[in-house]
């Protein structure tokens, strides 16, 4: 035995209980990342992904950090997630494989299209994925999670 031993992989999950940031209002499966104090939140339209929410919908207090301590549970396992959203625009062939930013808005995430060929949180691997027309409705998988944004030194 080599002393490693596989403790996650894809049908493994990843647990996590983090003390939610202030004010953070965070439903079910949405994606999550830490903010720059380690306080997990909603992503932004820019952060990367941490993982995905797995609690009903939470809204906690504007002093959570220092009083209440709310804790919220987050599955921090990325590898072969997909996710399906709307759209805020109709996505066509020419988008798969491309990259997008969310748009939140009232608490409601969305593609934020059209795609870009270099960078986005997500990646658009399908759309209208019932076949009936709605190419608003898109799948996408995490483009760049936030396990993987470290530099390494040269």
């Amino acid at each position: 035995m080599s002393g490693v031993r596989i403790v996650q992989g894809s049908d493994t999950s990843n647990d996590q209980e983090t003390v939610l940031a202030n004010s953070a209002v965070i439903d079910f499966q949405d994606p999550v990342y830490l903010d720059a104090s380690g306080f997990l939140n909603q992503i932004t339209t820019s952060s990367r992904v941490e993982g995905f929410y797995e609690e009903q919908r939470k809204t906690v207090t504007s002093d959570n950090q220092t009083v209440a301590l709310a804790k919220g549970q987050w599955d921090g396992n990325l590898y072969d997630v997909v996710v399906e959203m709307t759209a805020d625009q109709a996505a066509t062939q020419a988008d798969v494989g491309l990259y997008f930013n969310v748009a939140i808005a009232s608490n409601v995430i969305t593609a934020n299209l059209p795609c870009n060929a270099t960078t986005g949180q997500f990646q658009l691997i399908d759309f209208d994925p019932d076949r009936d027309g709605t190419t608003t409705k898109v799948r996408a998988k995490v483009a760049f999670p936030e396990q993987l944004a470290f530099k390494i030194n040269s």
